[in-house]
């Protein structure tokens, strides 16, 4: 099995990084925006909803867009206080 892994945005301003396999296809955070994060998973053949889910790892880095990551094709893992702000949005 190979691994891709690409980082998207990483620093001050948000993390996000993409990592894949044949068959699945995730992201770890997504703190910057869903167009910059959509337009780098564009330039190696990714869309949006090919995303097998997102896993946040700290909730200061908050989803930038996080409601458009609510799809039926993706999961969300996300500590108790990000769950409480999702409910909110």
């Amino acid at each position: 099995m190979s691994l891709r892994i690409m980082s998207i945005a990483s620093g001050s301003h948000g993390n996000c990084t993409y990592i894949s396999s044949e068959t699945t296809h995730i992201l770890v955070d997504a703190g910057v925006n869903l167009k910059r994060i959509s337009d780098a998973l564009k330039t190696i053949g990714v869309g949006i909803m090919d995303l097998s889910g997102v896993v946040v790892t700290h909730e200061h880095d908050i989803f930038r867009d996080f409601p458009l990551f609510q799809t039926p094709a993706s999961r969300c893992t996300r500590t108790s206080g990000l769950c409480r702000i999702s409910r909110a949005v």
